[in-house]
């Protein structure tokens, strides 16, 4: 019974804490510890940089037999793709112990690899569809990073194929962050907002995400009118960090009130006061309600002046000021002796009063369509 349990114990020594030797096993292994990474495991990004210096090193001692097995080329391939060095790879080509179908492909990671210009055209010599998930993948999401700015239809093209090829990836992640970049706000609005849908839902919590929540910021504040639809909006934000999610709702209600939206301001300064936790992010969420209470009217302008704005950011205090000045200019009644006043007032403090006027008139003109009825 004891030789048994021994035998036992022996037999599973192997399985605890093994390393896998093979090319194809450790790049596979690498792969796997990236896609937790920008999943959400905060171990697994120092467990991918070793794996990279693993490899690294075990590159040496593989021979050139294992070198001639596809699977074991490809994984070097994927490997140069996803990162890393070129080192002793280079020198393995060049004692042609690659399988000659590979050679080329391995040739033109090799130059990516290696930062060498012409490495695009040499990859988009290739086509990433006649290749297995992984090395597919990868080769796609590389010829679409070398496209963008220079053919941004093909590019998308591409990182839709990686996306397809390596869902719930590294591979995937990446892909989303760089389409999203180039695609049109205005044609492309409704893929724009499936994609940053998708990405909110599966990669918030990859380390690169804030990249994405800056990206996705810029785009749906940056354009007039054409913001992806509000639903889409909400849904991307219920997964952002609180402090991306507060910037953004305030942002968009200091959009609206510059446009004289009054009530698109009311809507997103509901959000942002929904998503202010600390003092700071109440105080500033009042002063928008202040100025936006000010200029439809319900209280007086003057009381801005009387807002704390000492350590609020210069948006805001910017925002606050000009609102007053506009505020009390509205107060006035307009006559002909002001009129050429106009003409000194900032760009800014001229198109804000233009907005509030056009709204309050709107407003005043529902006020009286609801009389009649």
């Amino acid at each position: 019974m004891r030789a048994f349990v021994a035998f036992l114990f022996a037999a599973a020594l192997p399985c605890v804490g093994a390393r896998a030797e093979s090319m194809a096993d450790m790049v596979r292994d690498l792969n796997a510890t990236q896609n937790r990474m920008v999943t959400g495991d905060a171990a697994a990004r120092d467990q991918s940089a070793r794996q990279f210096d693993l490899i690294e090193k075990a590159i040496a001692n593989i021979d050139s037999a294992s070198w001639r097995e596809e699977r074991h080329a490809r994984a070097a391939i994927v490997y140069l793709l996803c990162g890393g060095a070129a080192g002793g790879l280079r020198g393995v080509l060049a004692a042609k112990h690659f399988d000659e179908g590979l050679s080329s492909l391995l040739d033109a990671s090799l130059l990516y690899a290696e930062g060498d210009p012409r490495a695009r055209n040499a990859l988009m010599a290739f086509d990433a569809r006649q290749y297995p998930a992984m090395l597919g993948g990868h080769l796609a999401l590389v010829q679409g990073g070398t496209l963008v700015g220079i053919d941004n239809a093909k590019a998308i093209g591409l990182f839709d194929l990686a996306r397809l090829l390596m869902p719930g990836s590294l591979v995937e992640e990446a892909a989303l962050r760089r389409e999203i970049s180039i695609l049109d706000p205005v044609r492309d609005n409704e893929k724009l907002g499936l994609l940053s849908v998708r990405y909110a839902a599966k990669y918030s919590s990859s380390p690169f995400a804030r990249h994405f929540w800056e990206l996705f910021s810029n785009i749906a504040l940056g354009f007039d009118g054409m913001a992806p639809p509000t639903s889409r909006v909400d849904l991307v934000l219920e997964k952002a960090p609180q402090p991306e999610r507060f910037a953004f709702y305030l942002a968009l209600s200091r959009r609206f009130i510059l446009a004289g939206g009054f009530a698109d301001a009311d809507a997103a300064l509901a959000k942002a006061r929904m998503s202010a936790l600390d003092p700071m992010q109440s105080r500033r969420v009042s002063a928008y309600l202040a100025t936006l209470s000010a200029l439809r009217g319900d209280q007086r302008a003057t009381v801005l002046r009387e807002i704390e704005t000492s350590g609020l950011p210069d948006e805001d205090v910017r925002l606050v000021s000009l609102a007053a000045s506009v505020g009390v200019r509205l107060e006035k009644p307009i006559d002909s002796s002001s009129q050429g006043d106009e003409a000194s007032l900032s760009d800014d403090k001229y198109e804000l009063e233009e907005s509030v006027r056009h709204a309050l008139a709107q407003t005043d003109e529902l006020l009286k369509r609801a009389i009649r009825r």
